[in-house]
């Protein structure tokens, strides 16, 4: 039995699965947001501020960490959006202060760029702060 097989066998539920193979985190991200897209049959993505998810086209497209990390590639996929991640650790704002913040700034995401009814995924990474 081949790896693939071994992980359709044990995941759970009773619906056809597939294994996709790639390799490397920023390949499993471009899946991801295919996947999502046909899916879903939204286009519309959310990263968050600060996030890496990789240096190919679709996962460099999710990565917010620089702008030396993103210079002169453009144009990136479309309908990608990005909020600011509910960092504790290095706000000046409470814990309820700092996820009430980025609340905030989903809903403004909602009410200004893509309604809840668009969007395909929300892709979440920790952050990368130097």
């Amino acid at each position: 039995m081949t790896l693939s097989e071994e992980l359709c066998r044990i995941t759970p539920g009773a619906f056809p699965k597939r294994v996709s193979v790639g390799l490397s985190g920023g390949d499993a991200n471009d899946t991801a947001i295919k996947l999502a897209r046909s899916y879903t049959k939204r286009q519309k993505i959310i990263a968050f501020s600060g996030s890496y998810h990789g240096r190919t086209y679709g996962a460099l497209s999710l990565s917010a960490v620089s702008l030396a990390m993103r210079k002169n590639l453009g144009p990136f996929l479309t309908e990608v959006s990005h909020i600011p991640f509910p960092d504790i650790y290095r706000s000046p704002f409470t814990e309820k202060g700092e996820s009430e913040r980025c609340i905030q700034a989903i809903k403004e995401l909602f009410d200004t760029v893509a309604s809840p009814e668009e969007v395909a995924a929300l892709f979440i990474s920790w952050p990368f702060f130097n």
